[in-house]
């Protein structure tokens, strides 16, 4: 009996909690369920609380799950300038080599050895065999000995000899072999405009003729591509150019436009810069640097990547690799130097170089005209003691210009933060059933109460109601005997 009536009591307990908890919580709903005397309205709220509830869960299970898929979001922002820097430029010649600058020796190492050895491939032989006969010819045409590098900078396209006009801004450029740089790529030697920044070009207006203006004459009469064999030989005549931050090195294979002579060319380019994030939101390395240059760049990341694997396989770059390296043989540059090219384009040996945190490019639009028109044409003959059809034949024009003074960034953010994702429990919480931080304590102290009840027969609160009423009654008694004590004095 005693058992029965102790959990009698507990129940009792709980049911008044429960009710005290419905009435009194600020979660919404709960209150409308527990006075509801009509079943049709207490199975109206009841299907309501249990509805908002379920929609609450389905809500944040699907922002948790967001959250932890690490998804990003693009934000494309426009801001305007007055004025835009001027980016760098490089420029290639199709022609790799020009023949007035070559010997018989020259001839026999970058035209006649790479034929043969194509030809070798193609019937089968084995090209190594080769290579020592052919290293040894080649010795012999250089007594004296010979570097790749310096033959190739000898003998190929000197973009000084080919620039009659350079306007910026329709301002003549001040020194030719100042602001035209030569520089090796692999696509040759180029010559890169404004390499490092270092003269401050700036165009205040967009539009033709408020950028770099350039006039080439190609001579292609010099053109050493026709020694190649058909399928060696560059078949195109022009130039290819690329427009690149002044830090980042020209991956000229890769990128450009081209001009073709007899034509005038208008490359509108605008700045575009990238912001993304560091893993798990994007791929990038804030951390990252190079060695041979003051930024990180992918294509600065490959070059020195290839460095470091020539060195260690072949123990030399070739002329293109940044760094005072030894220079490649021939011999090393067609069979080393070509499998660490094989390595890396078909493995993983440079996995570690990502898309810089930053990045800068300006997108290139390029349209074309006839050039010259006849009356330019004869003026432009007069002045540099040429003829119309030589100028239709060999030269070109390049215009390079921004379109707009815009900077167009493209920011890569996470999709939800955690910032983000607390705001949005916390609004969903709210819209459907109104709970706050507040209300969480509340449902906290009545499962702690509900719990007590379970483990205990005693109330917490009733505890504390029968500690004070025997402090009064021991104080009631003291004063008793005081007055008792009193009263026999007396």
């Amino acid at each position: 009996m005693g058992e029965h009536s102790q959990c009698t009591c507990t129940n009792n307990r709980q049911k008044k909690l429960d009710k005290e908890f419905a009435r009194n919580t600020t979660c919404h709903g709960l209150s409308r369920l527990e006075q509801a005397q009509n079943p049709t309205m207490k199975i109206f709220w009841t299907l309501a609380v249990l509805l908002c509830f379920g929609l609450l869960f389905w809500q944040v299970s699907v922002r948790v799950i967001t959250y932890f898929e690490n998804k990003s979001s693009t934000n494309i922002e426009k801001v305007y300038n007055i004025m835009q820097n001027f980016p760098a430029v490089t420029i290639c010649d199709y022609n790799r080599y020009r023949t007035p600058n070559m010997t018989e020796a020259d001839k026999y190492l970058l035209y006649t050895i790479p034929n043969l050895i194509y030809k070798s491939s193609l019937e089968g032989v084995d090209v190594s065999e080769l290579l020592e006969e052919y290293e040894y010819n080649i010795t012999a045409g250089y007594p004296g000995g010979y570097n790749l590098k310096e033959v190739e900078e000898r003998v190929s396209w000197n973009m000084n000899e080919s620039l009659i006009l350079c306007l910026f801004d329709g301002i003549p450029c001040y020194s030719k072999t100042k602001i035209f740089t030569p520089v090796f790529t692999d696509f040759g030697l180029c010559h890169t405009f404004n390499i490092d920044g270092s003269i401050n070009f700036t165009q205040w207006d967009i539009g033709a003729g408020h950028g770099l203006r350039l006039m080439l004459d190609m001579k292609t009469e010099e053109y050493g591509e026709n020694f190649y064999d058909l399928e060696l030989a560059r078949m195109e005549s022009g130039i290819k150019f690329y427009v690149h931050p002044a830090y980042e090195p020209p991956d000229m294979k890769a990128n450009g436009q081209s001009v073709s002579p007899g034509l005038h060319a208008f490359a509108s380019i605008k700045t575009e810069l990238t912001v993304t994030e560091e893993p798990p939101y994007g791929h990038c390395n804030k951390s990252a640097s190079l060695q041979f240059y003051p930024r990180y760049t992918y294509s600065g990341c490959m070059l020195e990547c290839m460095r470091d694997l020539m060195l260690k396989m072949c123990n030399c770059t070739p002329s293109y690799i940044p760094g005072n390296n030894a220079q490649c043989s021939f011999t090393t540059t067609n069979t080393c130097i070509q499998e660490v090219k094989e390595i890396t384009r078909r493995t993983f040996a440079c996995f570690h170089c990502t898309q810089p945190c930053e990045e800068i490019v300006y997108p290139t639009s390029v349209s074309y005209a006839t050039f010259p028109t006849e009356g330019i044409g004869e003026k432009i003959a007069s002045q540099y003691n040429t003829t119309t059809e030589n100028i239709k034949k060999n030269h070109l024009m390049l215009d390079i210009y921004f379109t707009d003074l815009y900077n167009h960034t493209i920011t890569i953010t996470p999709a939800v933060t955690p910032t983000g994702l607390l705001s949005d429990i916390g609004g969903q919480m709210g819209l459907f059933v109104g709970i706050s931080v507040l209300t969480v304590i509340e449902f906290l102290e009545y499962f702690v109460k509900r719990c007590y009840y379970m483990c205990s027969n005693t109330d917490p609160e009733t505890e504390n109601g029968r500690g004070q009423d025997n402090q009064v009654n021991a104080s009631s008694d003291v004063e008793k005997l005081e007055l008792e004590n009193m009263e026999m004095r007396n």
